[in-house]
């Protein structure tokens, strides 16, 4: 039977069936459910500002902030909320009132950096002691350290807190000398974990100033800020606006505390100063490929460097780095922030390129979540987002074939960024820093995990390292040595954990701190009370000498734990316990650490006088096994001691 051929206006109707179909699909894919939302005007983000910002700052004790809003080239609306400074009364500002932008100023550093690749000054991918002159890192892990790496924060740097900040500028260490003593160790290979480094970012902007040979901030002024009319704006005080700075409050126990106005060692990290509205002017210069009011402040091809993906643990996972931008997504469009904080100043910025659309807010308080929320309720309310877009229903029923054996995964893994070399570590047992995440496995091969509303997230196996969310679009990579053993966990974002193993846990480790504090409390307790029993009844039986140095040794322990605890929550100012002892450790912790090395003193007395007293046969069985188990106790509070960085002058 031969072919026949359709009529042509069939096929007419067919090729306009298909052609609405396919746009359908494309459709479902770009945008599903379109939500109709007003315009974005001054007047309309206005009145929708006004309604919610000054009920959260009511509710999350905040005492002032500002916003800016730009669009395309220039300043949609900004406005201050509050005050800036609560006992004179002088509102927020957005035109006069000077901020600390904190760690969002990073996102400024790294546009400098972009200026000396642009003159071919720098190259990013090259070791840096090639620019510097005034010292040089040591080599580790057979890796050298580039700036692309100090922008990525890759550089595998330990943390550091301790005597990062001065009281008064005049006691603030130069860049370079400062960078000199301070270094952290490197821990892990470059290029391999996000460890944020806020030395990292110091050292990059050095660079600057080791290749230009002037101070980074002036090469900061000249070629940034000035020709972004950001007049105001520096990184250290300028004395005609040393008025206009804003004041930092910290509410705790019931009222507004004044966290006095410091100076930042490692300044280019967080340090800046600058207003609402000329902060825009550095926002709407990124939006326009680095174009402003006709001057191009950085060629486009850079601009768009800085915004691409210059790291990221895995392509699955959702959020990853440029270079001092975090790159996220909002409705499949790039988002580009970074957000900031120091007692007293909380900032975020915003950028959505494709929308032309930048948002910039700083309050003058701390532990509130209202830039966030303020950031979210402007895009939901004007770009909405809705569950629909997405395509993948949650939970997956239908599994993909994974593998089950996924024991070696299996484990805890501690938030990466602390101070693993310095006294400040202990923050972690206390509770004041950092935190540990647990893995699991189910009984169907799966890892389990709690999300972030502490819920259990199942996960399969999909990659060798990586493992997918069943129960949401979430995804997690693991980092293995050159032996096959797990050493990190990389959450969706550009979050590390590193592995720790069970001894080493907080919640084990506190465990072992309170069994060793019985014990020498028993200790010392039976001793008075033998003590008191002689004196009662005269009785001429005395101690032994044993006994008497293990109750000396207990004692040592425990007017050490009483000191410590009273200097670490009367003594010092809880506002400072924030940063990690930002203006070094005060004198009276240099005569507390000498108490842990009396204690090792006196433990190593007791070992020769137990050995001593073995060797002369005059010990009781009974006195065998307590100063046996005495002395376990001991090296076990040792250890302890050394893991938490107690013992010695650590800082």
């Amino acid at each position: 039977m031969k072919n026949k051929i359709l009529p042509f206006n069939f096929c007419k109707q067919l090729i306009l069936i298909g052609f609405i179909y396919l746009s359908i699909i494309n459709s479902a894919y770009s945008q599903i459910n379109t939500v109709t939302a007003p315009s974005l005007t001054k007047d309309n983000i206005e009145t929708f500002l006004d309604s919610i910002i000054t009920s959260l700052m009511k509710e999350q004790n905040v005492p002032g902030c500002g916003i800016a809003i730009v669009k395309d080239t220039s300043i949609l609306f900004s406005k201050g909320y509050g005050y800036a400074d609560l006992e004179n009364k002088k509102p927020f500002d957005p035109d006069k009132t000077l901020f600390r932008t904190a760690s969002v100023c990073k996102v400024v550093v790294a546009t400098v950096l972009m200026q000396l690749k642009e003159k071919n000054l720098i190259d990013l991918n090259t070791d840096v002691n090639k620019y510097l002159k005034k010292f040089k890192i040591k080599d580790k892990f057979g890796k050298p350290i580039t700036a692309a790496n100090l922008l990525t924060h890759t550089p595998g740097f330990d943390d550091f807190y301790i005597g990062k900040s001065s009281r008064s500028e005049k006691d603030a260490m130069p860049l370079g000398e400062f960078l000199k003593k301070h270094l952290p160790e490197r821990i892990v290979p470059s290029g391999e974990v996000f460890i944020y480094s806020n030395l990292g970012m110091a050292l990059a902007a050095f660079l600057v100033e080791e290749i230009t040979g002037k101070d980074f901030e002036q090469y900061a002024i000249e070629n940034l800020f000035l020709p972004l009319d950001m007049n105001k704006s520096s990184f250290r005080v300028k004395e005609k606006y040393r008025d206009d700075i804003y004041k930092g409050y910290v509410y705790l126990n019931g009222k507004q505390n004044e966290f006095p106005f410091d100076f930042i060692n490692d300044y280019p990290a967080g340090q800046m100063l600058t207003t609402i509205n000329e902060f825009s002017n550095f926002m709407i210069m990124h939006l326009n490929e680095g174009l402003f009011n006709g001057k191009q402040i950085l060629d486009s091809l850079y601009v768009n460097e800085m915004q691409s993906v210059r790291f990221i643990h895995h392509p699955k996972l959702h959020s990853a780095f440029g270079y001092g931008f975090q790159l996220d997504k909002y409705q499949g469009m790039k988002m580009l922030e970074h957000g900031g904080g120091y007692p007293g100043i909380l900032t975020l910025m915003r950028l959505y390129p494709q929308l032309n659309l930048g948002v910039f807010i700083a309050m003058n308080g701390y532990n509130s979540s209202l830039n966030a929320i303020v950031l979210d309720e402007i895009m939901n309310r004007y770009f909405p987002y809705t569950a629909t877009q997405s395509l993948v229903k949650y939970p997956l029923i239908e599994l993909p074939f994974y593998d089950k054996d996924v024991d070696k995964f299996v484990g805890s893994y501690r938030f990466t960024r602390y101070s693993h070399n310095e006294i400040a570590k202990i923050g972690l047992l206390m509770g004041m820093i950092g935190a540990e995440l647990p893995i699991w496995k189910n009984d169907e091969g799966m890892l389990m995990m709690y999300d972030l509303n502490n819920k259990a997230r199942r996960l399969i196996r999909v990659e060798p390292l990586l493992f997918q969310s069943i129960d949401d679009d979430y995804y997690i990579k693991f980092r293995e040595d050159e032996y096959g053993n797990i050493t990190h966990l990389f959450t969706d974002g550009v979050t590390s954990h590193e592995r720790t193993s069970l001894v080493y846990t907080i919640n084990f480790q506190r465990i072992v701190f309170a069994i060793v504090t019985i014990v020498f409390v028993l200790i010392s307790l039976s001793g008075l009370v033998k003590s008191i029993i002689r004196k009662l009844k005269k009785s001429l039986n005395k101690k032994s000498n044993m006994f008497k140095l293990a109750e000396k040794i207990s004692n040592t322990y425990l007017i050490y734990v009483l000191l410590f605890g009273l200097a670490m929550n009367v003594f010092l100012n809880p506002l400072e316990q924030m940063v990690g002892f930002p203006y070094g450790m005060p004198w009276y912790f240099y005569l507390f650490q000498i108490i842990p090395l009396v204690f090792i003193a006196l433990t190593v007395l007791f070992v020769v006088k137990f050995f001593a007293e073995i060797k002369n046969k005059a010990t009781l069985k009974f006195s065998i096994v307590f100063n046996v188990l005495f002395m376990i106790v001991c090296f076990t509070t040792i250890w302890f001691m050394n893991t938490w960085n107690l013992i010695g002058f650590k800082f």
